[in-house]
């Protein structure tokens, strides 16, 4: 990704709209419905994507572009949404934030094996 490219993205996600608990909650729950192929699983990925970027850049400079950062995080986001137990007392994205993290460590680990 280019600066400019980079720029922009940032641009755009700050401009999506910010989702209430309650809103968050039933996006969670149509999600779950409707599954992986839904405008309420983009709207909940679009709302997080400040958090995302935010989580991914702190794992830059270990061996992945900012890119694949955001991607995996992206699709580990959308992974949560779907494995997360609407009954839980967990926040969202509490749960989202342990997954993000597990899977970006994985992805790292796999990527430093693989270019030894």
């Amino acid at each position: 990704m280019t600066n400019e490219q980079i720029d922009e993205l940032l641009a755009e996600i700050g401009r999506a709209p910010l989702i209430t608990s309650e809103e968050e909650r039933v996006l969670l729950k149509v999600v779950k419905e409707k599954g992986r192929d839904c405008d309420e699983l983009r709207r909940l990925e679009q709302a997080n994507m400040r958090f995302v970027v935010s989580l991914v850049s702190q794992y830059q400079h270990r061996g992945l572009t900012l890119e694949e950062l955001i991607e995996a995080g992206k699709t580990s986001l959308r992974n949560s949404a779907m494995d997360y137990d609407l009954d839980s007392d967990c926040k969202f994205i509490t749960y989202a934030v342990t997954q993000m993290r597990q899977s970006l460590e994985a992805l790292i680990t796999l990527k430093c094996t693989k270019d030894e």
